[in-house]
């Protein structure tokens, strides 16, 4: 009877302890899946500047090789 006992009470630690894990375990999971859904339409600070960069580098060659094109004129 002892046995059966300890073995119930084991079991319900088990299962608390296996409902905390699963806790601890899918906080850090939502948050992940939400930072990746909110990525998809607001990238990172490192990223908008990387693409701002790339941007503006674009405009300037594209402005400095339409106006070369000018000066010989």
């Amino acid at each position: 009877m002892c046995r059966q006992n300890s073995c119930a009470q084991l079991s319900v630690e088990k299962t608390t302890a296996a409902e905390e894990s699963l806790l601890i375990y899918c906080k850090p999971v939502e948050l992940y899946n939400i930072l990746q859904r909110r990525a998809l339409h607001n990238p990172s600070f490192l990223r908008r500047c990387l693409h701002y960069k790339l941007q503006a580098r674009r405009k300037r060659r594209w402005f400095y090789s339409s106006s070369a094109g000018y000066i010989d004129l």
